[in-house]
């Protein structure tokens, strides 16, 4: 099913323009999102919707264990994404996208921390009886 207003690589109705690229002053941070877990679930869906509704980025960085599925994106958003293939739980990964931030300097406009696993069933402390929320 396609999504209004979703980019349709190769088709030219897409009407979001990435102006603020040609409109950067020389020596100004680039605007950028960085969103977590971007593999999957709900970070993949973020970097989409991140794409198509905020013209002003200029390039978001995906964050994620598996690769090849960071690699998948490209094709499918009309923004420059920046794979990095990280474990965040581990910390020599968070220490290397630590170090790429402080090398780069970009400007974060949004943070989308969408990295992390769930369980099923009920959670501890967590019922749904009087007195409790």
């Amino acid at each position: 099913m396609k999504r209004k207003g979703a980019y349709v690589p190769g088709t030219i109705t897409y009407k979001c323009i990435p102006t603020a690229v040609a409109g950067r002053q020389k020596g100004a941070a680039m605007k950028i999102a960085v969103v977590t877990g971007a593999s999957s679930g709900m970070g993949r869906e973020a970097v989409i919707q991140l794409a198509d509704r905020f013209s002003g980025l200029e390039e978001i960085w995906v964050i994620a264990r598996r690769k090849e599925r960071l690699e998948a994106l490209k094709g499918q958003v009309p923004v420059s994404l920046k794979v990095l293939c990280l474990d965040l739980a581990r910390e020599a990964d968070g220490e290397k996208l630590e170090q790429e931030l402080k090398q780069q300097k970009p400007d974060v406009k949004i943070l989308v921390n969408a990295a992390g696993y769930g369980r099923g069933g009920a959670g501890r402390g967590r019922g749904h009886g009087p007195g409790q929320l």
